[in-house]
């Protein structure tokens, strides 16, 4: 038995001490390589030992060996961290230089130890010269500039900038920031259309110096711009280009009236073509016409767009509104107007909630001219009453006692010759405990009546059934209790 619990201490101890058994993966080298002796591996055990040395063209900053070695240990780490190589010009090339044994070799962009100094090329620009306003010139490079440096661009006379711009400044990051490179063009002025009217001599362009003169059509006139025009240095024209219009249209006498706006009439009384007037009355008095609204039209035939209409007193206006049936309305810039105005509706309430056995009064307040025709509607269907319990005329409804029945959608619609308008109000109506309701009509159920008793009328009843009138409580209890009772449990039915 000691002989078994000695193999099992043993087989423990074992593999305690593999467990305890750690590795190291390679070490992390920047810019060196491990030394070929003993080969490199993929994993390094406790204790192992690696050399390494700094790839060419890099070293050992502040050590002056060429190799150096590290140890795994036993937290699975190599100890010392490996050195980190330099390359000979200790990393402090900038702006993508690169080291040349021991030294930056920079791009034609830069200049100095590290490569940090941008320098700009001075550009050419033909038909014209590029001047320093600050130089800033670069020892041993003609032509070249260091950042900062400010040229301005001068075209030769005869000349201008049309593309680009005329200022640049070498900056560190883009070089010259004048973007496009200026383009120096000759000097000319463009020609532009005119019109009605004919420039001599025509050209698509002119030179400097040159001079055109302008004539219109026969029927048309340069109001507006010069007769005569010169070319002048930079390609612009002495004055302003001309324009040809048409002859004017003849002044307007509105007798009680005004013309908006008063300065658009020239001095000479007449009105060019374009020009656009609002003829207005004075108060108390209409304007009668095809437009109040008018405009100078033309060629070939220079007229106003309609004849001037004439102001009339508003009391004649309204005499000839009142003939035609219709109000004469003036709206808010004193424009008056036969019409027939739409009907609006109101009601008193448009959601009421009450109990049986309570009155109640809806009231719809109706406008419109002429008079609207007004119709009660419940639940979208014509609204009868019995003219006992509940009444209504053209501006109300009233309920003498409600019954539960009585909820529903009520509708009051006003309409005339220019139009409808519905207003709505919604009733619901809840049973009181202390009234007793007929199930079938919502009437108050008599306890003196008994249904046994009540002999039919057959004539009032036949009748009472034709005319669609059994669901009235005043029929239900004084023509036929019987015929007309199941007469309206039918319609109450029908209607849910």
């Amino acid at each position: 038995m000691w002989l078994s619990t000695f193999k099992e201490i043993f087989m423990l101890s074992l593999f305690a001490l593999v467990k305890a058994q750690n590795h190291c993966s390679p070490p992390s080298l920047e810019n060196a390589e491990l030394i070929s002796t003993p080969a490199p591996k993929q994993q390094y055990n406790t204790n192992d030992v690696v050399y390494y040395k700094c790839k060419s063209g890099y070293h050992f900053k502040g050590s002056s060996a060429t190799k150096h070695k590290t140890r795994c240990t036993e937290n699975g780490n190599f100890s010392p961290a490996p050195l980190k190589c330099y390359d000979l010009c200790d990393n402090r090339c900038q702006n993508d230089a690169f080291c040349n044994q021991g030294r930056c070799s920079c791009d034609q962009n830069h200049i100095g130890v590290s490569c940090e100094m941008r320098i700009c090329k001075l550009p050419s620009v033909l038909h014209g010269t590029v001047k320093q306003v600050n130089p800033l010139n670069v020892d041993g490079k003609p032509g070249w500039v260091r950042e900062g440096a400010s040229i301005l661009f001068q075209c030769d006379k005869g000349f201008s900038i049309k593309k680009g711009t005329s200022f640049s400044r070498c900056r560190r990051a883009l070089g010259w920031d004048y973007g496009t490179l200026p383009v120096c063009q000759p000097d000319i002025c463009e020609h532009s259309d005119i019109s009605h009217g004919t420039a001599k001599p025509y050209r698509d362009v002119y030179a400097v110096g040159q001079t055109v003169t302008f004539s219109c059509n026969q029927g048309y006139e340069i109001l507006h711009g010069d007769h005569q025009l010169s070319c002048g240095i930079g390609g612009v024209w002495s004055g302003t280009w001309p324009s040809c219009l048409p002859k004017k249209c003849p002044s307007i006498h509105l007798h009680n009236g005004m013309i908006d706006p008063p300065n658009a009439r020239l001095t000479t009384g007449e009105y060019p073509v374009g020009s656009k007037l609002s003829l207005n009355c004075i108060s108390g008095f209409y304007y009668r016409g095809i437009s109040s609204k008018i405009a100078c039209v033309g060629p070939p035939t220079v007229e106003w767009s309609s004849e001037p209409g004439v102001c009339i007193l508003l009391s004649e206006f309204n005499d000839e509104c009142q003939t035609e049936g219709k109000i004469m309305k003036v709206d808010g810039n004193g424009d008056a107007s036969c019409v027939f105005v739409k009907p609006t509706t109101k009601l008193s309430q448009t959601s009421t909630n009450a109990k049986s056995g309570q009155s109640l009064t809806i009231t719809c307040q109706v406008e419109g001219f002429p008079k609207p025709r007004v119709q009660w509607q419940k639940n979208d269907d014509v609204f009868r009453v019995d003219g006992l319990r509940i009444t209504r005329t053209d501006s109300a409804i009233t309920f003498k006692r409600l019954v539960t029945s009585d909820s529903g959608k009520y509708d009051c619609i006003a309409f005339n010759a220019a139009g409808s308008s519905t207003s709505t109000a919604n009733l619901k109506v809840a049973a009181d405990e202390n009234t007793n309701e007929s199930i079938s009509t919502g009437e108050e159920s008599s306890t003196s009546t008994d249904d046994n008793n009540c002999q039919d009328q057959q004539n009032t009843c036949n009748l009472a059934k034709q005319m669609k009138l059994c669901e009235f409580p005043h029929y239900e209890k004084r023509v036929c209790c019987k015929t007309c009772r199941k007469l309206a449990n039918e319609v109450i039915k029908k209607s849910r």
